[in-house]
């Protein structure tokens, strides 16, 4: 079904400067802050959302340790190239099927410690991340809910014998 991995043509890759990496500061009440918005079942590690939000918030000085770890590792995974090696764990993902009629779908879970590290950098690097992307990753900083006016869309388009719908 799928062809055998081979390493890409060189050709294949877009010859252009990179943007230049300036470091991100990310600090335990940045941590804090996205913390409270955790939501979503456990990866591979077995600790949820929830779990998470408990143990970064409600602990006091424990809790502060552990933003400040997270923060820490966060800032790592921002501001540098990290080696496979040192993230692999933090990249697993726990297989899920769903139930497509007809068939099933394959999800991979992933860690909820990699969403949290993921928003904060998110929420920290919004405007030159949408900056960056322009055109190119059209829902960059899109709100959630587009996906339900594609659908109505795409069912008006259906049930209507027409060419094309003009917005």
């Amino acid at each position: 079904k799928h062809p055998p991995q081979m390493a890409p043509n060189p050709e294949t890759f877009l010859d252009e400067t990179l943007p230049l990496m300036l470091d991100v500061q990310i600090s335990a009440n940045h941590i804090e802050k996205s913390a409270h918005g955790l939501k979503g079942s456990a990866g591979p590690s077995g600790t949820d959302a929830d779990q998470w939000r408990s143990m970064l918030l409600r602990f006091g000085t424990h809790s502060e340790r552990l933003r400040e770890a997270v923060a820490s590792l966060t800032r790592y995974l921002a501001n540098g190239i990290v080696d496979w090696d040192k993230i692999r764990a933090l990249l697993a993902r726990r297989g899920v099927a769903i139930n497509k009629h007809p068939g099933v779908r394959p999800l991979g879970v992933g860690e909820v410690l990699l969403r949290l590290c993921a928003k904060t950098i998110a929420t920290l690097t919004g405007d030159e991340l949408r900056e960056a992307c322009g055109a190119d990753q059209l829902c960059a900083g899109t709100k959630a809910g587009i996906e339900g006016g594609i659908h109505g869309i795409s069912q008006f388009f259906e049930e209507n014998e027409c060419e094309g719908v003009l917005i």
